[in-house]
């Protein structure tokens, strides 16, 4: 008789400990992102607004994220294809794209700061800094794991020029 709860060849998990991580770590952020978007629209009730100029470079990034949605989806496509070109292509788009975003945060950074916007000044603003410099922590994170993942494939994948 075996006292084991579970006998080691009897039970595995359906989903692997990395895609269950990376679930939690997802659901994780939504919730942060929709209780700091519910608690700005709590508080902006009962506030006076400033209006400011909102920076133009922040619709830039927009569009360089959505992008890089789109460069990362045909990333993961290539890599199911076995395409290892096209892999090490889209995945270096993906990277020039989050570090282009990145930088125009920080670009609109400087424009709120040179307009007298503060993260220590209305909340208006504070909450601005905060969206935007959580969506850079955000990004920065899953940037420095793409980057690895990039360098792990030109140690071990075989170069164009080797398959000649």
């Amino acid at each position: 008789m075996n006292n084991e709860p579970f006998p080691p060849s009897s039970w595995q998990p359906k989903l692997p400990v990395q895609k269950i991580m990376a679930y939690l770590a997802i659901a994780a952020i939504s919730v942060l992102f929709v209780t700091l978007t519910m608690a700005y629209k709590i508080q902006s009730q009962h506030w006076h607004w400033e209006t400011f100029p909102f920076p133009k470079i922040f619709f830039a990034t927009t569009f360089a994220i959505i992008v890089s949605s789109y460069t990362m989806q045909a990333t993961v496509k290539a890599f199911k294809r076995s395409d290892t070109l096209s892999f090490q292509q889209l995945l270096g788009a993906t990277i020039v794209l989050g570090a282009l975003f990145m930088l125009g945060q920080v670009a609109g950074w400087y424009n709120l700061h040179k307009n007298g916007i503060f993260f220590d000044g209305k909340l208006d603003g504070a909450y601005l800094y905060l969206l935007s410099g959580l969506h850079v922590l955000h990004l920065l994170v899953g940037w420095l794991l793409l980057i690895c993942l990039l360098q792990k494939n030109y140690r071990i994948a075989p170069q164009p020029t080797e398959m000649v």
